[in-house]
C-alpha cells in the first residue's frame, strides 16, 4: 500500500480497511464480513476470499485479493483476520 514500515500503515489506515477501501466495494466486502461475524463461523475451511480495490497511499488504485476469517480468541475478544494475498497469487499469473 506504500507504506514503509506497519506503523506507517496502522497510520495511513487508521487501522481499518474501510479507510483505504474503494468506497464502491467496500459495501460488498463489508457485507461478507459481517455475515460470517453474524454466523459465528470460525470454521477455517470457510475463510472468505474477497477482491476489491484499494486506494494505497500515494493514491494509486490497486487490485487486492484477501483470505480472511472470524476469530474468537481469549485475548483479543472476536475479531476478523485478514491475509493479503500477493498479485502473483491472487491474480492467478504466474511469477516471473
Amino acid at each position: 500500500m506504500g507504506c514503509r514500515s506497519y506503523e506507517e500503515f496502522l497510520a495511513y489506515t487508521k487501522s481499518s480497511y474501510n479507510n483505504f477501501v474503494i468506497p464502491d466495494d467496500f459495501a460488498e466486502a463489508e457485507q461478507a464480513i459481517s455475515l460470517q461475524r453474524q454466523r459465528k463461523e470460525t470454521d477455517p475451511d470457510k475463510s472468505l476470499f474477497l477482491n476489491y480495490r484499494a486506494r494505497a497511499k500515494n493514491g494509486e488504485v490497486r487490485r487486492l485479493s484477501t483470505l480472511g476469517r472470524y476469530v474468537e480468541d481469549d485475548y483479543y475478544g472476536d475479531v476478523f483476520v485478514v491475509f493479503v494475498l500477493p498479485d502473483d497469487l491472487s491474480m492467478g499469473r504466474k511469477k516471473r
